[in-house]
């Protein structure tokens, strides 16, 4: 029986084009691609790779006929991470209720902002072991009522009154506290 060939590559009428075993223009190993004249299309790599081209909006609609918590979408990365972009734009999530959940017991979420971190909810809760705030320039807080409580101890002052000592030596004990955190949110 004679060999078949391992090179496809064929242009259609229409202006699209298949490819397979050929390299691609990096020079990887092309396994399957269907590629129109406008370089839009989709493309598997020898490599496991996958790389999908749309020079317009690209949705995809799913989920319409799934049973109740079943998930309309997945996107599972065995290994590595999962990176989402938008190079000149937002990303914005839209859903009835939005949960992110850190899982590993020494995972955690940050949340990095040029300008602002803006959170705004009727109820707005907070529950942790540790709670640290540290602002370079002012801190304000106001409402209707506040009301502050310390179990063992509830402190303040401020950073002008240096002519207490044992006053400077809780700010020194703070500020330690506050160094590490510093060092890893930098």
């Amino acid at each position: 029986m004679a060999e078949q060939p391992n090179e496809y590559n064929e242009k259609f009428p229409g202006g699209f084009s298949v490819k397979s075993g050929v390299p691609d223009p990096v020079g990887n190993k092309i396994e399957y691609s269907v590629t129109t004249d406008s370089s839009q299309g989709f493309q598997y790599g020898a490599n496991g790779n996958k790389f999908d081209v749309s020079l317009g909006t690209s949705y995809e609609i799913c989920g319409e006929k799934v049973q109740e918590n079943e998930p309309g979408k997945v996107i599972r990365a065995l290994n590595g991470n999962i990176v989402i972009e938008a190079i000149d734009g937002e990303i914005v999530l839209r859903a009835n209720s939005i949960r992110l959940v850190a899982k590993d017991g020494s995972g955690e979420i940050t949340l990095v902002a040029n300008s602002q971190i803006q959170s705004s909810a009727p109820i707005v809760n907070e529950k942790g072991t540790i709670s640290n705030s540290l602002m370079s320039n002012s801190k304000s807080v106001a409402a209707q009522a506040v009301d502050t409580a310390g179990g063992i101890q509830n402190t303040s002052g401020t950073l002008t009154d240096t002519e207490q000592g044992s006053f400077l030596g809780r700010i020194m004990k703070v500020l330690q506290k506050f160094k590490k955190w510093l060092e890893c949110g930098g």
